[in-house]
């Protein structure tokens, strides 16, 4: 679980405040916009569970990271924070994208719909 992330995504929510996370697990790294018009976290994040098989859980890598893997989420966080501030090169609220830095032909590209029951952003 992603505590600090789950805050940002509750306190964003109820202030109806746009907010960006991204990460890194091995040499896979993303980032993600959410906002009040779209899919919080949770609800991408549940997507994405419910995609896996029970009690799967991909292997990324290996332990540890490579400073270029933490430049590279940091620079993809710093791009989408100017994209949402600035509206130039935004993407859609509730979107993550991001990339496999060993095989970088294997892109991220989730997006999941809002989901009724959540009980954070379901109005």
């Amino acid at each position: 679980m992603d505590v600090p992330a789950h805050w940002a995504n509750e306190v964003c929510s109820r202030l109806r405040v746009s907010w960006v996370a991204a990460g890194y697990n091995g040499p896979l790294v993303a980032v993600g916009t959410y906002g009040p018009d779209g899919p919080c976290y949770l609800c991408v994040a549940a997507g994405e569970e419910a995609r896996l098989k029970p009690g799967a859980h991909p292997r990324m890598g290996g332990k540890g990271a490579l400073a270029p893997v933490a430049g590279s989420s940091g620079q993809l966080i710093a791009y989408q924070v100017i994209a949402l501030l600035t509206g130039i090169g935004r993407e859609p609220l509730g979107y993550v994208r991001g990339m496999n830095l060993m095989a970088p032909d294997q892109h991220v590209h989730v997006r999941r719909p809002a989901r009724p029951d959540c009980p954070v952003c379901a109005r």
